[in-house]
């Protein structure tokens, strides 16, 4: 009875064991470390693949990356572009080299309107910017195709002084049109011309006016010595200066004393004209002769073959002696 009691419980402890080694098991699965699951969510990123890689490896970045090329050295004319680290440029800048020229001053008669080779109806309206004069009187003429005179206005101003000028002036031509120049100019207290200033136009006895813009409203003549009040003595003044007359025909350079006679003769400075209209160099030797120290206005004018009349004029006073 015993023995079948112990054979009883080996073969249920036998079972119990069976059963227990057969369950299953209750562990966690291992997870991803960290540092794989990065990359592998970089290496989607990346590659764009589609389940997620778990390579442990580390990503590779493209080899034309601009960050990894450095940037070629472009060449353009006269400069030199040369990009450097984080992003900036240095531009060498080649430096032109010229040779300076004396300076052109504005016209002392600025004619604002209206401009070269306007069309005009009357009244023109005229506008200017220019000194007064020593005496503040300044003269606005109207001439003809052939010089005559068709208008003149003698406008008050305070002396010496740069003034804004308008005035309307009326007209009348015996045609439908002709060539026609409008004239300022002023004079210094002796009644000698001062400054002259001029432009052509086109008057229309009808139709609608079409004005133009003033021309570069430079100096045409430009008197670099003598210089003003300045004394000279021993029988010679030597003018020089700069000049861009308007045509070919040779201006003009004279000495004119307080009482309006000459001093020494007039001289002519021929020109020729170049395309752009620039300007050249001029030097001139006036002789005189005078008994005591003489006040002079050194006048240099250009007159014009198409319309009877002076163009342009600049001028400087100056003393005179033995």
């Amino acid at each position: 009875m015993k023995s079948n009691i112990k054979i009883f419980c080996l073969i249920l402890l036998a079972a119990l064991i069976s059963n227990c080694t057969s369950a299953p098991s209750t562990e966690k699965p291992q997870s991803i470390p960290t540092a794989s699951l990065t990359t592998a969510v970089v290496t989607v990123e990346a590659t764009s693949q589609s389940p997620l890689q778990t390579s442990s490896s580390t990503p590779q970045i493209p080899t034309d990356s601009p960050s990894s090329t450095p940037a070629p050295t472009i060449k353009i004319p006269s400069q030199t572009i040369t990009p450097t680290a984080g992003g900036k440029t240095t531009v060498a800048v080649k430096t032109a080299t010229f040779t300076p020229t004396p300076e052109i001053p504005s016209a002392t008669i600025q004619i604002l309107a209206p401009g070269p080779a306007s069309k005009v109806v009357t009244p023109i309206h005229i506008s200017a910017y220019l000194n007064s004069g020593a005496r503040g009187k300044i003269s606005v003429d109207l001439l003809g195709e052939d010089g005559r005179l068709l208008g003149r206005q003698l406008l008050p101003y305070a002396p010496d002084l740069q003034v804004n000028v308008t005035t309307d002036m009326d007209f009348e031509i015996p045609g439908a049109a002709e060539a026609g120049r409008l004239v300022i100019s002023t004079v210094d207290s002796q009644g000698r011309s001062l400054a002259l200033a001029s432009v052509d136009i086109l008057l229309m006895s009808m139709g609608v006016a079409d004005i133009n813009p003033p021309g570069d409203l430079l100096e045409d003549f430009i008197i670099q010595e003598p210089v003003k009040n300045k004394f000279i003595k021993g029988g010679t003044v030597v003018v020089s200066g700069l000049a861009r007359p308007q045509e070919n025909n040779p201006f003009l350079v004279e000495m004119i004393a307080s009482d309006g006679s000459h001093i020494g003769p007039v001289r002519l400075i021929g020109v020729s004209i170049s395309q752009d209209r620039g300007y050249f160099p001029f030097s001139v030797e006036i002789p005189y002769s005078v008994a005591a120290q003489t006040w002079v206005r050194v006048e240099l004018y250009e007159n014009s073959g198409r319309i009877p009349g002076t163009t342009h004029l600049s001028s400087v006073e100056i003393l005179i002696g033995q």
